[in-house]
């Protein structure tokens, strides 16, 4: 099992100086410090584990790539497919006919 803790600890520690020296060795743009926390918690549940944090420093060494924003663009497409596949069915089941 893996040890959870709460995101609120990642904003402390960025203002550690020995954690900033850490975060500039490892590539990591100081633009995105205080989004960390953010980046850290994909599930938006609050909490971070070790492997959260270990892949998050992990895609956000160095500069982007095309492939990166690629990747993006083609997850937002799927997501607003998604979207308009759930609104459609929304609106079908609140029709006037589909209260009779």
């Amino acid at each position: 099992v893996e040890m959870e803790f709460p995101t609120g600890v990642i904003d402390e520690l960025i203002q550690d100086s020995e954690a900033v020296s850490a975060l500039e060795a490892l590539d990591i743009n100081p633009l995105d410090y205080k989004r960390l926390s953010d980046i850290f918690d994909p599930d938006n549940g609050g909490t971070v584990t070790l492997g959260d944090i270990g892949e998050g420093i992990r895609r956000l060494r160095g500069d982007p790539r095309r492939s990166d924003v690629i990747c993006l663009d083609l997850m937002m497409r799927s997501i607003q497919r998604d979207i308009k596949v759930v609104h459609s069915q929304m609106a079908s089941s609140t029709s006037p006919t589909s209260q009779l």
